[in-house]
């Protein structure tokens, strides 16, 4: 009986892709638990060393074969673990000292109008009239939240600190997205093994820089619990569902899914750690999924 409901929950993208980004709703969560319970370069470090881990474990017997493209392909596996995750995941703790989850999940929505923006620098990729719409609503949602609703305070710069370095983190989140475009062709799990690996390593120089400047603070029982956490839900869980979720259905429907990781950051924020969702906030989520729409809609 539980073998059938095992089965029947693995074969049903809806609900896969649901718990998937659920788990990275809380992500926001986390970062904003872990302010005083554990550094931000300490959760980076331990949350890629801890992942890289279990999914070496898993990815034992495709590791041989997997080697030489790893070998002929380094300089990429740098810039995608070492740029696109390790500094996006660094940001996005560092930025968690200074603004709310909820500013953190609506910023990171904005994550589709800068692969289009990088998309057509980098690869000369034409954007269309309705996406150019779309970017527009997908900015104008961001600057509600980086100016609290009260757009005078950009023309006097007086923007949250936190929310700048968000904006910062999400760059580069989409340059890894963009960077995917290039991807080794290998299997999906052991090419994630080995990102995960090199954003380990390239958070270790990052950390000892913590360590230099006095910023380090080892974890707390309740930072432990965090990386743990961290690790096995938003890093493994989620990841590996999401692939299931692009098999099942395919990755534009699948990729429409993480839509909703604003709002499951909204709500668990509102629900578990007390803050306060404003009409700012929901004219942004607005912005945002305007542009999204556009976007979705430019590919139809």
């Amino acid at each position: 009986m539980y073998k059938n409901i095992i089965n029947y929950l693995y074969s049903c993208a809806p609900i896969l892709l649901i718990i998937t980004t659920m788990g990275w709703g809380t992500n926001t969560i986390v970062a904003k638990v872990s302010v005083n319970q554990i550094s931000p370069m300490m959760i980076v470090f331990l949350r890629w060393f801890l992942l890289s881990i279990i999914l070496l474990y898993l990815q034992k017997k495709n590791l041989k074969t997997a080697i030489p493209i790893i070998k002929s392909r380094i300089i990429w596996f740098l810039l995608m673990g070492g740029i696109g995750i390790c500094c996006f995941n660094s940001l996005f703790y560092i930025a968690a000292y200074y603004t709310t989850a909820i500013n953190l999940g609506v910023i990171q929505s904005s994550q589709p109008a800068l692969v289009i923006i990088l998309s057509y620098f980098l690869y000369k990729n034409k954007i269309s009239l309705i996406q150019f719409l779309g970017l527009l609503f997908t900015f104008l949602g961001v600057l509600f939240v980086v100016s609290n609703g009260k757009l005078d305070l950009i023309l006097n710069l007086s923007m949250n600190f936190g929310d700048l370095i968000m904006i910062s983190a999400c760059i580069f989140y989409a340059g890894y997205t963009v960077g995917m475009q290039s991807r080794p062709k290998i299997n999906e799990l052991t090419l994630f093994t080995f990102i995960s690996l090199f954003a380990c390593l390239a958070s270790i120089p990052m950390l000892v820089t913590e360590i230099i400047l006095g910023k380090f603070l080892m974890p707390t029982l309740i930072g432990w619990l965090l990386v743990f956490y961290v690790t096995l839900v938003p890093s493994f869980i989620s990841q590996i569902f999401y692939m299931r979720g692009i098999d099942l259905l395919g990755a534009n429907k699948a990729g429409l899914y993480t839509n909703l990781v604003p709002v499951f950051a909204a709500i668990f924020a509102i629900t578990f750690i007390g803050e306060s969702i404003h009409l700012f906030h929901l004219f942004a989520l607005i912005c945002v999924f305007t542009g999204i729409y556009l976007f979705q809609s430019s590919k139809a």
